[in-house]
């Protein structure tokens, strides 16, 4: 290939600003118009979230249902974590895939599936566990 084709075929793959749809870009200039406040509510939604695993782990404390919901409030603190440190790394530009911090994510999602589990093997117990009236 010679450089004058070279140029070319790079030119050819090259993107361009033009070729989104234009349906594409005005989704794009309309919601470019609410981002600041979309990231607000993100933050009001990571304090929200912090309180309800605060609360579920001071409600359920003690008692038979604790176990499974202890998971799930830790699970609730990572997510904060994680997104904390999210908005934090956009806000500076930083943010690269595979941080350390995105094993909060995936713990959070391990914690939810365990407190699930955890759940449903009491549901269970406490169902074989109850009187049944026998029938005549």
């Amino acid at each position: 290939m010679r450089v004058g084709q070279k140029e070319a075929a790079i030119g050819a793959i090259a993107p361009s600003e033009n070729r989104a749809p234009a349906i594409v870009r005005l989704i794009d200039q309309r919601l470019s118009q609410v981002s600041d406040k979309i990231g607000l509510l993100y933050v009001v939604g990571d304090c929200a979230l912090i309180v309800m695993a605060a609360a579920l782990l001071m409600a359920f404390w003690g008692g038979t249902y604790s176990a499974a919901w202890k998971p799930i409030a830790l699970a609730g603190l990572c997510l904060y974590i994680a997104d904390m440190f999210f908005i934090y790394d956009v806000g500076r530009s930083a943010y690269t895939q595979g941080s350390p911090w995105e094993i909060f994510w995936i713990l959070s999602a391990l914690l939810f599936g365990l407190g699930a589990d955890i759940e449903r093997g009491l549901s269970v117990r406490m169902q074989r566990h109850r009187v049944r009236p026998q029938r005549i």
